[in-house]
């Protein structure tokens, strides 16, 4: 009888330990974080746990566990995991750095690596950046963290070109809060789990009222045709590869553009919301009712990446990127197991999920950082065409009808038929691949002469101008595709209109 009692207090016991929440082992040292994890280590579950590799565009938001959805909102409000538009179907235009040889570019990055430009490595949630570009001061638009704010050229670029030409609509614009692009050196950049690579950017709202940096954007405090003249200009003026908002800022910027003349067909294509298609341009993402998420196509950064990413490796000019997988916690396991497991450290870990103390739970997946297995793409990148939306068109019902406030001259032309917009610019920067204008015709360009600076090159320059690199080489008689800094070019280029 008394072996019984001894054995039901001894089950009782067991049964009251299993309750108790997992702790790491106070005992065990953790993996130094920048350990990278052995090759032959296998991520399948080991009956350890279970694990998943993911790749970076395939990385989905998990459901939190029971009682912890504001958690998990917490740290991923500002990145949202989603696949890629589909490229467009055809060949690539002209390849940037074709003419270089593997054996110029380790050369140019052993005499002078600002002569490669900026380039930008891996995927934009596992990738670094080298010779980046820090977004500069200007009155159209306000740095949240100057720190946090370098981009590739193209990046910076395009951020510049999108902000001006709504200036160019709304002179009197008040200036837009641009938030985080990435670190210097790519990277990890705080809680995001993208911003690696200096492709994406945060950009603010626009607002009828004194709203400041991530207020919740609605139907009574947002500018609808500043935002939409922002959101225009990114499809028609960049290499635009994703605008992640929230589902009801997209339905308002949708019916605003509707109504204001916007060809319904081309709303329908980039809009993922209000008809809930999927895999367009403009896409929901949880939490993103605060700001734009933009990430764009880096032509001439990623083909740079993509070529120049061994020789830095073997350089030791960039660490290699962070990725990550996911880990779902089996009873028994402690953080100090999954960092010996991973290669990485205990507070890698933490700081990867959000985590204020040691204490994790069984059944639920945690994200766990390593390093040294992203690898850039093989294949160069092919940028599909902009998204150029038709002139738009406004057809009043009868005379006495008003007109909208708050929407520019330009894209206001009302008339019983509908008529074509003559005033609106609509016409994107032309990259290099557009054919210039034949030598016949040099009567009605602008002749300018341009300077060469620090980390500009053929392929930059003839994109920034509108025109081609075999012509920029024939008009300067240039033999080879390098350039020096200071060194003066010849440019014909159409005058502004």
């Amino acid at each position: 009888m008394k072996r019984i009692f001894l054995l039901i207090i001894l089950l009782t016991l067991i049964s009251a330990c299993s309750l108790i929440p997992i702790r790491t082992a106070t005992n065990t040292p953790p993996a130094d974080e920048t350990t990278p994890p052995p090759a032959e280590e296998p991520l399948a579950d080991d009956g350890d746990g279970e694990a998943a590799e993911l790749t970076p565009d395939e990385m989905a938001d998990l459901p939190p566990a029971e009682g912890d959805e504001d958690e998990e909102d917490d740290l991923l409000q500002e990145d949202v995991q989603v696949e890629a538009p589909p490229v467009a179907e055809g060949k690539p235009g002209e390849i940037p750095f074709a003419n270089l040889t593997d054996a110029d570019i380790k050369k140019m990055l052993a005499e002078n690596p600002a002569s490669l430009g900026s380039i930008s490595m891996g995927r934009t949630n596992g990738g670094s950046l080298f010779n980046a570009v820090q977004m500069p001061e200007n009155p159209m638009w306000k740095i949240n963290n100057p720190r946090e704010t370098w981009g590739t050229q193209e990046t910076v670029d395009f951020i510049v070109a999108t902000l001006t030409e709504v200036n160019r609509q709304y002179p009197d614009s008040p200036p837009l809060i641009v938030g985080d692009i990435s670190d210097q050196d790519g990277g990890p950049l705080n809680r995001h789990v993208s911003h690696q690579a200096g492709r994406d950017v945060d950009l603010g709202f626009y607002y009828n009222d004194a709203a400041t940096w991530f207020t919740p954007g609605s139907s009574g405090n947002l500018d609808l045709a500043r935002n939409w003249a922002l959101v225009r200009a990114l499809l028609a003026k960049t290499d635009v590869e994703l605008i992640l908002v929230d589902r009801n800022i997209q339905i308002l910027l949708y019916n605003y553009a509707r109504a204001h003349g916007e060809d319904e067909a081309f709303l329908d294509s980039v809009f993922q919301y209000p008809g809930g298609k999927p895999n367009r341009i403009i896409r929901h993402a949880r939490r993103h009712h605060t700001h734009y998420h933009v990430r764009f196509y880096n032509l001439q950064a990623q083909e740079m990446g993509r070529r120049a990413y061994g020789p830095l490796l073997e350089a030791k000019l960039i660490k290699p990127p962070t990725y990550y997988v996911y880990h779902k916690v089996k009873r028994g396991q402690t953080l100090g197991h999954l960092a010996r497991r991973y290669g990485t450290s205990v507070a890698a870990i933490k700081s990867a999920n959000g985590l204020r103390s040691n204490i994790i739970r069984a059944g639920k997946s945690y994200r766990i950082p390593r390093r040294g297995g992203v690898r850039p793409t093989m294949a160069a990148v092919v940028v599909p065409p902009r998204h150029i939306p038709p002139d738009p068109v406004m057809v009043a019902k009868n005379e006495d009808e008003p007109v909208a406030k708050n929407v520019p001259e330009e894209h206001m032309q009302l008339a019983v038929k509908p008529a074509t917009v003559t005033g609106a610019d609509t016409t994107p920067v032309k990259p290099a691949t557009v054919k210039p204008a034949p030598v016949k015709a040099k009567s009605n360009l602008k002749r300018v002469r341009y300077s060469v600076k620090s980390g500009d090159n053929l392929w930059s320059i003839a994109r920034r101008h509108g025109v081609h690199v075999k012509d920029i080489k024939r008009w300067n008689g240039l033999k080879s595709d390098r350039l020096k800094p200071g060194q003066r070019l010849t440019l014909y280029v159409k005058p502004a209109a």
